[in-house]
């Protein structure tokens, strides 16, 4: 992520404690975009917090990765993605939102209790399970930790945290969000004839479809966002997958998804080169949004919604 830093007016906290013992309640007035949250839903969950303006390039730059990690990790019910929009607010800003395509939660100056932040922005911050803070500052550096926190978390949350087991407690705590051949452990109570297994097994099939519908819908609609989807299912419904499976080979073979893939990691290089504070040719930035073009103005939805994710990032490294 490009480092930068944006004047904003933006909460001003105590110092930072050990634990962040609660959070505020969140305003349906203050909220944006994205889905709605409650302070309990925050509760012993990964929470990645990122304070950002509309008005701040370097912020505009981390949204295209803030909703990366919410595809690959809080649609699992592992993490959840918090941005607070910290400048003026106005409507630009969900249309904005809007048109990049991003659907994590967004709040109107939304804060953590007793968490200190600098006086510019993008700031970011992780907070484990447990309510520790692990880690904050620029989003690059937040985001790696992000991934080496969530690898020490493979068994993911619960399917069914509401279900009471006596018969079957092994099958439904194997039941987990990530990591898994879900399908085979449900198998191994199909045959059972006690109500427990066959209620287990309907709210199993039932997330399953429900899962399955969803891959569907981004296979039709944004078919791009499609492949990590399809990739974290595999593991844990690979029979249901198989009849996608060729569509979503066809998208990574598909050029414009191939091309876009290249930009997006040229990008990255020019967001590292920027962050070690090394110089950046604005003839390579000029280059590649360039090469952007023919995507930006491509008829097909999904190419278009991808290339305006890189664009955002390439905007960032302009020279001001």
């Amino acid at each position: 992520m490009a480092l930068g830093w944006c004047g904003a007016s933006v909460p001003a906290f105590a110092d930072e404690p050990i634990l962040v013992n609660a959070y505020n309640e969140f305003s349906e007035s203050a909220h944006i975009s994205g889905p709605e949250l409650k302070a309990k839903s925050l509760k012993g969950k990964v929470v990645l917090w990122e304070y950002w303006g509309l008005q701040c390039p370097p912020c505009r730059a981390s949204m295209p990765h803030l909703q990366e990690i919410y595809e690959k990790y809080a649609r699992r019910g592992r993490l959840i993605v918090v941005a607070s929009h910290v400048q003026g607010a106005s409507p630009r800003v969900k249309t904005y939102l809007d048109e990049q395509g991003l659907t994590f939660p967004v709040y109107q100056h939304a804060s953590i209790p007793g968490v200190s932040i600098p006086g510019g922005i993008p700031f970011t911050v992780l907070i484990g399970a447990n309510g520790k803070v692990i880690a904050k500052g620029s989003p690059r550096k937040v985001f790696e930790q992000v991934e080496k926190l969530m690898k020490k978390i493979p068994a993911g949350e619960p399917l069914f945290p509401d279900f009471k087991a006596v018969r079957h407690k092994a099958v439904l705590a194997a039941l987990v969000s990530e990591g898994a051949n879900l399908e085979a452990k449900v198998d191994s109570i199909r045959t059972k004839e006690d109500d427990e297994a066959k209620a287990l097994c309907r709210l199993f099939d039932d997330w399953a479809k429900s899962e399955i519908r969803d891959l569907k819908f981004l296979l039709k609609e944004k078919s791009f966002e499609s492949v990590p989807t399809y990739d974290a299912l595999k593991k844990s419904l690979p029979d249901a997958v198989k009849p996608l499976t060729a569509k979503v080979d066809a998208i990574r073979k598909d050029r414009a998804y191939i091309a876009l893939a290249d930009l997006s990691k040229k990008t990255e290089a020019l967001e590292l080169r920027r962050e070690k504070g090394r110089k950046i040719s604005e003839k390579n930035v000029e280059s590649l949004q360039k090469k952007l073009i023919p995507f930006l103005e491509s008829d097909r939805k999904p190419v278009k919604d991808a290339a305006l994710l890189v664009r955002i990032r390439l905007n960032a490294l302009q020279p001001k």
